[in-house]
């Protein structure tokens, strides 16, 4: 479970060496001034999302933000779950690198900052690895790779209800240059408000299907909160051992359904029984399907 989490910038911990050089000699430090008074580098106007600005010999440009309160990764091979922060926000970045340079700013690179809070980009979720986790729809993208020519997203962590959450901007730190973007206001007043809560409503499957035939899955859920937010989950099935996501964007005390069709022949080939899994973040449900090679009625001659 991820803890709340302040993250301070380097500034002070540079301020105290700086200062401990001076002390050990006459020479004037470099960020000194021939009077002696200290002068501090300027820390770059904050662009727009989807403007390009170049650090090194690299152009970047961060083209969307998009916080979560919960998301989806890998657990099991072909199989998923999904894990809900605590008191926390995943906020995923998408952006594009490009340029000719044979070194493309590293992971590390990146931040979040308000004011004297820095979030640095996150490698694991909850242990779970980068390679694992599943974005919503929306950032339609994977991790970036630190190489030319990618786009891909940077993730950080951010408190629920951050009082700074208006101040925040995407920070890029690389070959001695900086450049900065404040993030969308529908983004910041996403990080300033609450998580929102989901019950499931129903899980619905049929108890028996022809082998021939098609069987609809449906889960319904309520946004218990007062704020709209996205339920997320997914379906794991046996005999084929594979999932499907659910996100639903669900404003605040309504409903909505998610609904997939599947083919028994894909999961009980042999004409036997397969298992639906709901995975939630409030719980977990089953579901099993009983599966006829043709109808009985028929197998009779009637």
């Amino acid at each position: 479970m991820l803890s709340r989490r302040s993250y301070l910038t380097g500034l002070g911990s540079l301020g105290s060496v700086l200062g401990l050089v001076g002390c050990l000699g006459d020479e004037p430090t470099a960020t000194e001034t021939a009077t002696g008074s200290s002068t501090e580098t300027p820390t770059p106007a904050s662009q727009s999302f989807g403007n390009e600005a170049t650090v090194g010999e690299i152009a970047v440009t961060p083209l969307m933000a998009h916080p979560q309160s919960s998301f989806l990764y890998i657990s099991n091979v072909d199989w998923a779950d999904v894990k809900r922060l605590e008191d926390e926000w995943l906020v995923f970045v998408k952006l594009f690198v490009s340029g000719e340079s044979e070194n493309p700013p590293p992971w590390d690179s990146f931040r979040l900052v308000a004011g004297d809070d820095s979030f640095p980009a996150v490698e694991t979720v909850d242990e779970a690895p980068l390679d694992q986790l599943s974005a919503d729809d929306a950032v339609d993208t994977g991790p970036y790779w630190d190489r030319d020519g990618s786009t891909g997203w940077v993730a950080f962590v951010v408190p629920t209800e951050f009082d700074s959450a208006s101040d925040l901007t995407f920070r890029v730190d690389h070959e001695g240059d900086t450049a900065q973007w404040s993030l969308p206001e529908k983004v910041t007043d996403h990080v300033a408000s609450t998580h929102p809560t989901f019950e499931v409503v129903s899980f619905d499957t049929p108890k028996r299907v022809l082998l021939s035939d098609t069987a609809d899955v449906t889960v319904t859920v309520e946004n218990t909160s007062d704020v709209d937010g996205v339920f997320r989950g997914c379906v794991n099935t046996s005999g084929l051992y594979a999932f499907y996501e659910i996100e639903l964007a669900t404003e605040a005390g309504s409903e909505a359904t998610w609904t997939e069709e599947l083919r028994p022949a894909d999961y009980a080939p042999d004409a036997s029984t397969f298992g639906l899994y709901l995975r939630t973040t409030s719980g977990d449900e089953k579901r099993t399907i009983d599966v006829d090679e043709q109808d009985e009625t028929s197998a009779d001659g009637a």
